[in-house]
């Protein structure tokens, strides 16, 4: 009966899947969709806050040679000044009558993701640029004060709040913008000026466009019919799920390889988290032998580590517990290098110590990138990382003056609790 069942069940699960994929005009419609062609996704720029930025700065500026002259911008400032319920500094009627063509716009100044400013006019907007990120510490205060600093004889000064979907400022003077609405103004620009912009410029709104619709709006084609297609197959989507790529797996798997196949570089004891490697000739050096837990089986002091998280990858070289003595002696040696990575924190005389990290994988590249990319990604990092600083850190490690004595060493009396590093398995 049992056995029954089990065919009956294994049947059901078959046939969800059979109907997820057979004759799916939802299905067919998402996959015609996302196999277009888009520019900003071929480069990687799909949700890179900075690229984002540049491409508005462009955009925006009626200096650039767009074609645009200063409609996006004016069409832009109307849209937020009208739409919003809070007073506004400046009128439809004003944006429309006055003369952009002074305008400057800045990337970055003092932080604001974009500055723009009009010298005749005495207006100053900053806009910030939120597309994953959020809020953070008392930035925005920060910036309305650098603004009504350095704009403090400019007559009308504006603070736009740009996001995914117009979400509120924790702060009353900035007025929310969504990526829906400078899509919505872009598509205007290119129906009415179409003729008057070029070709390549053109091309260049329409996939922009697209990526904002496919990538950013919750309201798009892509999500109303990724909630129908769950609505109607739920069963079979739920299945593929559970029977999804383990990508931490996977990187585990992919990095112990690479390791394996890199000359004079041996595997420690690794999970699927943290995966560890040594330069074998390190072990010449009598106190890599001295670790004082058991960190792993070989009792090395001194190891590179992946941590291998769900959305990050990152890459360090920690000391673990031991003499202090021979753990000031490693610290200094790395500390002195001029080496991108470098962690400028205090030694932990106690516990463990990373003294160097580089990001490998961000979570832009989990969400951008396929498997193959990712590994791509990877295996460019490893490279880079052995022809440049491997080399420096291998050095100064094999140069350390094992015969380092307690006495000689100060031990710092302030442990920075940023730098002390997972107990790791």
């Amino acid at each position: 009966m049992a056995y029954t069942q089990d065919i009956s069940l294994d049947g059901r699960k078959l046939a969800a899947l059979t109907n997820l994929v057979i004759d799916n005009l939802e299905l067919n419609r998402l996959e015609s969709i996302l196999s277009e062609f888009n520019l900003f996704e071929a480069i990687g720029v799909i949700r890179q806050e900075l690229k984002h930025s540049s491409l508005l700065a462009f955009l925006l500026s009626p200096r650039e040679n767009h074609g645009l002259g200063d409609r996006f911008l004016k069409r832009l400032l109307s849209t937020t000044f009208t739409h919003t319920a809070a007073a506004s500094p400046l009128s439809a009627l004003d944006i429309d009558l006055a003369d952009l063509s002074d305008v400057e716009v800045r990337r970055e100044w003092r932080h604001i993701d974009l500055l723009i400013y009009s010298p005749s006019n005495r207006w100053v907007i900053a806009i910030e640029n939120k597309v994953d990120s959020g809020e953070h510490g008392n930035q925005l205060e920060r910036y309305e004060e650098a603004v009504e600093s350095e704009f403090s004889d400019y007559d009308k000064k504006a603070f736009v709040f740009l996001t995914k979907e117009g979400d509120e400022a924790s702060r009353d003077k900035w007025l929310s913008l969504s990526y829906s609405s400078v899509a919505d103004i872009l598509e205007i620009i290119l129906a009415n000026h179409r003729s008057s912009i070029g070709n390549d410029v053109c091309t260049l709104i329409h996939h922009y466009i697209n990526l904002i619709r496919r990538h950013l709006v919750s309201d798009s084609e892509i999500a109303q019919l990724c909630r129908k297609i769950y609505k109607q197959h739920h069963q079979a989507l739920t299945l593929i799920y559970e029977h999804r790529l383990d990508i931490q797996l996977e990187i585990a798997d992919f990095l112990k390889q690479i390791i394996k196949e890199t000359e004079g570089i041996e595997q420690e004891d690794s999970t699927k988290l943290f995966i560890r490697c040594v330069p074998t000739v390190w072990d010449a050096v009598s106190l890599q032998k001295m670790c004082s837990a058991q960190w792993t089986k070989s009792k090395r002091l001194v190891m590179f580590e992946f941590f291998n998280y769900a959305d990050r990858l990152e890459f360090k070289l920690t000391i673990g517990p031991g003499e202090i003595a021979h753990k000031q002696a490693v610290y200094n040696a790395v500390k002195g290098l001029n080496i991108s990575g470098a962690i400028n924190s205090q030694l932990n005389p106690d516990g463990y110590s990373p003294i160097f990290c580089q990001d490998v994988l961000t979570a832009a590249d989990y969400f951008e990138e396929d498997w193959q990319g990712i590994q791509n990604k990877i295996s460019e990092f490893w490279q880079n990382f052995n022809d440049k600083e491997m080399p420096e850190i291998r050095n100064a490690f094999n140069e350390i003056d094992s015969s380092t004595q307690v006495s000689t060493i100060a031990i710092p009396s302030v442990v920075d609790s940023s730098s002390k590093a997972v107990a790791t398995m």
